[in-house]
């Protein structure tokens, strides 16, 4: 999924896939905070499925790499310019694509600790476990 988005802050209107009508200058903000939670919540729920689907090996580890380049493009279009996530699942969400940038996705097959992290950190997103020790989650700025 590519996320088409336009955003004219002079004419105060955007488009997007979430949102079609224009909206008000002073709603702008509000209504692309909402774009960039949509975008989040999407985003985890595609990740717990690939994570788990490489764990369980019913997808090969550079799907699961391919897919967390792809979210970082979309993430571009964004032009997001506050670092800090919203939220605790956000903050989850940028420690689990930053930690699967640089490690890779064949890591959880020869990694038994990085698998258990990122383990630990789908339990958090499903609600089965607690928040992660140790998690710095931070979004990535234009």
């Amino acid at each position: 999924m590519h996320l088409n988005l336009e955003l004219n802050h002079e004419q105060g209107s955007f488009h997007s896939p979430y949102f079609t009508k224009n909206k008000k200058t002073s709603n702008t903000q509000r209504v692309y905070n909402m774009i960039i939670e949509q975008f989040i919540n999407n985003k985890i729920t595609q990740t717990i499925y690939y994570i788990q689907a490489v764990i369980n090996h019913s997808l090969h580890p550079t799907e699961l790499d391919q897919f967390i380049l792809n979210t970082m493009d979309e993430w571009t279009l964004l032009k997001v310019q506050d670092e800090t996530p919203s939220n605790a699942r956000e903050r989850v969400f940028w420690h689990v694509i930053h930690e699967m940038s640089l490690h890779g996705a064949h890591s959880l097959k020869d990694d038994l600790y990085f698998k258990s992290e990122i383990t630990t950190c789908v339990d958090f997103f499903t609600g089965t476990g607690s928040y992660p020790l140790d998690c710095i989650g931070w979004r990535p700025i234009a």
